[in-house]
């Protein structure tokens, strides 16, 4: 082999073992389903999902912040742009929050009054930040319109396995239904808030 040939030769396995390794290190996008049927069932999900303007949801919602931990019961009536939250403890109701595009009302125990936000309605409930205009479209299993798209992943089936927008992260864990599923249980994190929703029914 001339001198020449060589060089081409190891310059070729070069630039193979370069490319097989980027290939390697480069991770796929998380913001794209993983093939074309995924992407497609995917779209048709998402499209299907957003012409649900009323509807309804029971279920349990496990709270954890620092070392506290509590449960609690909750319903959500949505129609259209307005909601209603009701949670309540084992024993007693807590609170219920009411969003309008007017404003927001909280009612607990202590009384009624206006919040600034559905999320300084939830702290003012709970105690702790909870991202409630952006759960109104998790619970659903859709990225919020709320916050930018920092990750989404999506299953084979073309439903989302984990959802990341203004710091939060939304991991699914399974779903209701087979013609529309709709999520059963989801695990909700940011720093040391932990939120575990699981719905026991939907009112479609």
């Amino acid at each position: 082999m001339t001198p020449g040939g060589a060089g081409r030769t190891a310059g070729a396995a070069c630039l193979a073992f370069l490319l097989a390794s980027c290939s390697t290190m480069m991770s796929p996008d998380p913001t794209k389903p993983p093939g074309p049927t995924a992407t497609s069932d995917w779209e048709q999900h998402r499209t299907q999902t957003a012409r649900l303007n009323e509807w309804g949801a029971d279920g349990k919602l496990s709270v954890r912040f620092r070392d506290k931990r509590w449960v609690l019961k909750f319903r959500w009536e949505q129609d259209r742009r307005n909601y209603r939250v009701d949670i309540r403890s084992a024993f007693v109701h807590v609170a219920s929050i009411e969003v309008r595009p007017r404003g927001v009302k909280v009612r607990t125990r202590d009384g009624a009054y206006t919040a600034r936000s559905p999320e300084d309605a939830a702290h003012r409930a709970l105690g702790l930040s909870a991202p409630l205009s952006s759960l109104r479209h998790w619970i659903l299993g859709v990225p919020s319109p709320e916050h930018a798209l920092e990750s989404l992943r999506v299953g084979d089936k073309g439903l989302a396995q984990s959802i990341e927008q203004g710091g939060w992260r939304v991991d699914y864990e399974s779903y209701h239904g087979a013609e529309h599923p709709l999520p059963r249980k989801l695990l909700i994190t940011k720093d040391d808030v932990k939120l575990v929703v699981l719905v026991s029914q939907w009112n479609i």
